[in-house]
C-alpha cells in the first residue's frame, strides 16, 4: 500500500471512530456493568443474597445504591467465606496460600490472593480471579503509561522504582503482571537495602524515571540535596503513603520537577495526579465512588467529604457493594482540565478512622492535625506517632537542623484546637 493510500485508510478509520467515540453512553455501560455485578453476587455469594434480598436488578441504578446498607472496613474479613463467590477460596485456603507465597504464584492457577494492613491492625485479605486482576493491574498503570509515553521521545530513557521485593506486597505484585520486553531498560531495586547501596545503585542506573514510597523519595531528595545522589530524573512517582507537602518541596528543590502522586487501595481503585495540582482522576468506568459526611449522608459534588463508599464493578470473584474507605476527599463537580471524562478528586487524606482515645481525657479522631504540625519544618522527612498516657510522642528523621521546640509548641496548638 502506497503512503498516501495509507493516510486515506487511517483518515477513513478515524472518520468512522470519531462518531462511535461520540455515542459511547459512560454512565449506561457502568450501569450495565453494576447490574452485572450484582445479578452475579446475588448468585454465587451469600452475603451479596443477603444484601440485595428481591431487590429489581433487572431496571436497578447507580441511583438505587444509596438504599443498599454499606459494608463495613471490617466486613470483608469477618464475612470473607460469605461474600465471595467460590466455593474453593474460604479464608483459611486463601491465608495458607499467603503464608506459603515466595513468588509470584496464582491460587489454584488462577486467584491473585493480597493481603493488607488497616489502621485496626486486623490483617485484611482480598481476593482477584484471573482476569478481573489483570483488570486491576491495567488500571493501577494506565495513567503512568499515559504520561509515560507522552513524555517520552525517541530514548526511552530508564525507569527504576524501588518497592517492596515480597510476593505478598501489592507494589511487587503489580510489576509482575506486565514483565518487560527483553531489551527494556526498566530496573527494581528493593527498598529494604541500605540507604548507601541504594545511592550507589541509582547512581549508576542514573534513572530518567523514579518510582517509589513517599517516604523513600524524602530519603532520596534528602541524599540528592547533601551531593551524594547524583541523578536527574524526569519523572518522579509515589504510591501507598501520604504524600505531603515538605516532600514535594523537596523533590522540587532536588530536582525541579513536580512530583506524580497515586492514591489507591487493595479494594478496588487507584488515582493518579493529572497535573501539578493534587487533584487525582477517579476510575469511574470500574468502580463508583459515592462520597458521604460523618453522619454517612451522601455529600454533593465540590463539597469535602468524610469518607467514601466503593463499589468495585469488576471484581467478580469478592464483589464488595459499598465498601466503606475512611479516606476523606472532595470529588469534583467541574470536568477535569487535561480533558478526561473522569473526574478529579482533590484533597485526598488517607485512614481518617485512626483515633488517639485517652481514658478520662480528649479523643482525637483525625490524627492529620498532627500530621500537619510535624511538617512544618522543611528538614522533616519522615516521623512515627505513639499515643501514650495523656499525651502524644512524635519521633522525627531529619535532614538538617530542626526546631523541635516550634515543632512541639506547634503539636500543642494543633492538639488544643482538635
Amino acid at each position: 500500500m502506497s503512503h498516501s493510500s495509507s493516510a486515506t485508510a487511517r483518515r477513513s478509520a478515524l472518520a468512522e471512530l470519531v462518531p462511535f467515540l461520540r455515542r459511547l453512553d459512560w454512565p449506561a455501560e457502568r450501569e450495565r456493568r453494576l447490574r452485572g455485578l450484582l445479578s452475579f453476587a446475588r448468585l454465587r455469594s451469600p452475603h451479596s443474597r443477603d444484601l440485595l434480598g428481591s431487590v429489581d436488578l433487572e431496571s436497578f441504578t447507580e441511583a438505587g445504591l444509596p438504599r443498599l446498607p454499606p459494608t463495613s472496613e471490617a466486613e470483608p474479613i469477618h464475612r470473607f467465606d460469605e461474600i465471595v463467590t467460590d466455593p474453593r477460596i474460604p479464608l483459611d485456603v486463601v491465608n495458607e496460600h499467603i503464608e506459603n507465597l515466595r513468588s509470584d504464584t496464582y491460587l489454584f492457577g488462577r486467584f491473585r490472593a493480597l493481603p493488607t494492613g488497616e489502621s485496626s491492625g486486623i490483617r485484611e485479605v482480598f481476593v482477584y480471579d484471573w482476569g478481573d486482576w489483570t483488570t486491576f493491574a491495567a488500571m493501577a498503570n494506565r495513567w503512568p503509561v499515559r504520561a509515560a509515553l507522552a513524555e517520552r521521545h525517541a530514548d526511552p530513557g530508564t525507569y527504576v522504582s524501588v518497592y517492596a521485593d515480597r510476593a505478598t506486597h501489592i507494589s511487587d505484585t503489580l510489576q509482575d503482571v506486565f514483565t518487560p520486553p527483553a531489551g527494556e531498560r526498566g530496573h527494581r531495586l528493593p527498598v529494604t537495602l541500605p540507604v548507601e547501596t541504594l545511592v550507589a545503585e541509582l547512581n549508576r542506573l542514573q534513572p530518567t524515571e523514579l518510582s517509589s514510597y513517599q517516604s523513600t523519595v524524602a530519603v532520596l531528595t534528602a541524599e540528592a540535596i547533601a551531593g551524594s545522589l547524583v541523578i536527574r530524573p524526569a519523572r518522579v512517582s509515589t504510591v501507598g503513603e501520604l504524600l505531603s507537602e515538605a516532600s514535594r518541596e523537596l523533590v522540587r528543590e532536588a530536582w525541579g520537577i513536580e512530583v506524580t502522586d497515586t492514591w489507591g487501595c487493595t479494594v478496588s481503585v487507584y488515582a493518579f495526579t493529572y497535573t501539578t495540582a493534587q487533584g487525582m482522576h477517579l476510575p469511574e468506568d470500574l468502580a463508583t465512588v459515592e462520597p458521604v459526611d460523618a453522619s454517612v449522608e451522601p455529600v454533593a459534588l465540590g463539597q469535602p467529604a468524610s469518607k467514601i463508599y466503593v463499589t468495585n464493578l469488576y471484581n467478580m470473584a469478592q464483589p464488595l457493594i459499598r465498601c466503606e474507605i475512611t479516606d476523606s476527599m472532595t470529588v469534583s463537580d467541574e470536568p477535569c482540565p487535561c480533558g478526561s471524562a473522569q473526574r478529579p478528586a482533590f484533597d485526598l487524606r488517607s485512614r481518617l478512622d485512626d483515633v488517639f482515645a485517652h481514658e478520662g481525657g480528649p479523643t482525637l479522631r483525625s490524627l492529620m492535625v498532627l500530621f500537619d504540625a510535624l511538617e512544618i519544618d522543611r528538614h522533616v522527612i519522615d516521623f512515627q506517632v505513639h499515643q501514650a498516657p495523656r499525651r502524644a510522642d512524635a519521633l522525627v528523621v531529619s535532614e538538617g537542623p530542626v526546631d523541635l521546640g516550634a515543632i512541639d509548641a506547634e503539636l500543642g496548638r494543633s492538639l488544643d484546637a482538635a
